[in-house]
């Protein structure tokens, strides 16, 4: 799947996640800074400061860009000259995973809590979701279901009603990381435990690969990809639940996080961002 040599984005600090649209990239690091990058030259555009601590959540579609951080804030950003259209004092705790889908953003805290906004001209609450016991490690939605993960329990929630409709019990571990798109819902755990889950009935699979903690998943279409402590991602076929190998080797570096978008391929290693387009 790689032909080329990759286009490698140097970095002053690690990088605790990466995403992309078209030719601008975003990422974001310990001391709060999300920086913007060309990708087409290589070079950091923009540097966007207002963060006081660490962003490990944020997302990027094109248009919005929208971060949550350890400093308990959430931001809304407009990347063309870097200034923060929205603040909000979104929790009581650091601010962990975050997703939005049109005019609907969802975040989760070390707080226990998971906050649901309107995205409006303002960051607008809508409700709190109480349910938790521990942080909430990651979430994912699509329409008006919820998934939310915690150490060893993942929560389905009716997002109509604010209520939990289903709570799964990982006997692997502790979930470190969701995806979903109604079809399949796959968790990564620590030890290297891939977990595909049946909603309706609670019934789950678990396939290994991994050799250590699993930090990021995406899913497309019948495939998954994850990256991992092990210095490792690898692809898995879903409909057939079987890994399909490593697809790439960072080795010493971890890769904690990376993104796939058709012909583009994103991977952190520690300090550097390397880009594959096919």
């Amino acid at each position: 799947w790689i032909p080329t040599e990759p286009v490698v984005l140097e970095c002053q600090l690690q990088v605790l996640k990466v995403q992309f649209w078209d030719n601008i990239l975003i990422t974001s690091h310990a001391n709060g800074f999300l920086n913007v990058w060309d990708i087409d030259t290589a070079e950091c555009i923009r540097t966007l400061k207002d963060h006081t601590a660490k962003v490990v959540a944020f997302q990027y579609d094109g248009v919005e860009l929208v971060s949550g951080s350890y400093d308990s804030t959430i931001r809304r950003w407009n990347v063309a000259d870097g200034s923060c259209l929205n603040v909000v004092a979104a929790h009581k705790g650091q601010i962990t995973c975050l997703q939005f889908d049109r005019n609907i953003l969802i975040s989760g805290s070390t707080d226990t809590t998971i906050q649901v906004w309107q995205m409006d001209i303002e960051l607008r609450n809508l409700k709190t979701l109480r349910g938790h016991k521990a942080t909430v490690q990651s979430l994912r939605f699509e329409r008006d279901v919820l998934v939310s993960a915690e150490w060893g329990w993942l929560f389905v929630w009716d997002l109509t009603t604010g209520f939990v409709i289903k709570a799964l019990r990982d006997e692997q571990g502790g979930i470190t990381c969701i995806d979903y798109n109604n079809i399949f819902m796959v968790t990564g755990g620590h030890a290297g435990a891939l977990t595909m889950w049946d909603v309706s009935t609670g019934d789950y699979e678990t396939l290994y690969g991994h050799t250590d903690d699993i930090t990021h998943i995406q899913i497309e279409g019948p495939y998954a990809v994850t990256s991992s402590t092990d210095c490792t991602i690898r692809m898995w076929d879903l409909q057939n639940f079987k890994s399909l190998g490593v697809f790439n080797n960072s080795y010493p570096h971890e890769c904690r996080t990376f993104q796939f978008i058709a012909n583009r391929f994103v991977a952190v290693e520690d300090k550097s961002v390397k880009i594959w387009t096919k």
